[in-house]
């Protein structure tokens, strides 16, 4: 799953000392990953849990992959895989409480229902015994 190559990298990265280069990344990922890594790589950081730092050496320049505090954390609340799973958990709660809030208004609508209808007997009770009661009827 996509989210599992989210949490691999910032696992890496805490894993390496709290940072680790870009070709260190790819090296640990998977072949069939490594073409989501520009993408994840940056979600993470406009997710605020990676920052990136560019290094000159001879041949070019180096990125470097550092974890913020904030990834960390995140890291140790489960990381993407957790937060989607709560995610999903809060989802089936809130559709349980619908559905329990939902059973409970019909059943208010048939309670209230059945009121009525004893208060409409009661009132054509009384009615016919004030009728009764001056001889409008026997």
């Amino acid at each position: 799953m996509l989210i599992d190559i989210l949490d691999g990298i910032l696992t890496y990265i805490r894993a390496n000392s709290k940072f680790a280069t870009e070709d260190d990344i790819k090296g640990n990922m998977p072949e069939r990953e490594k073409h989501y890594f520009e993408r994840a790589i940056l979600m993470i950081e406009k997710d605020g849990y990676v920052f990136s730092k560019d290094k000159s050496i001879p041949s070019g320049s180096r990125t470097t992959f550092y974890i913020s505090f904030e990834g960390l954390v995140f890291l140790e609340q489960g990381g993407y895989r957790g937060e989607y799973e709560r995610n999903l958990s809060e989802a089936a709660r809130l559709a349980s409480l619908e559905s329990r809030q939902a059973q409970a208004e019909r059943n208010l609508l048939i309670l209230n229902s059945l009121i009525a209808f004893g208060t409409l007997v009661a009132a054509v009770y009384y009615v016919l015994e004030i009728l009764r009661h001056y001889k409008v009827i026997d």
